[in-house]
């Protein structure tokens, strides 16, 4: 794992950090019960986020790329022969040919 991938899912961990500290904080108003537990949790969840990440980069991600790809490519088909078809039939009425 690198520390990029590592400070990314920290960052992506912060906000609810911050909001569950704020709540211990600011509501509750207690000492945390075994401190050190929670950041041993805390470490425990950042390196399993990281984890989770590279598994959906290297599996889900590339899949989602290649159907992404295919999806615009039959769009695009779809779209480039209902603008053919539309011209045709317009062309064929304005020289009042049947179709």
């Amino acid at each position: 794992m690198g520390m990029e991938k590592i400070s990314a899912s920290g960052r992506d961990l912060l906000p609810i950090v911050v909001v569950v500290s704020g709540f211990q904080i600011f509501v509750v108003q207690q000492p945390v019960p075994d401190f050190l537990n929670v950041i041993i949790g805390t470490v425990l969840v950042l390196h399993g986020l990281t984890l989770f990440m590279l598994g959906l980069e290297s599996g889900l991600f590339t899949i989602g790329e290649s159907m992404a790809t295919a999806f615009a490519r039959l769009f695009t088909m779809i779209t480039v022969m209902g603008y053919a078809q539309v011209a045709a039939w317009k062309a064929a009425r304005n020289r009042n040919i049947t179709i």
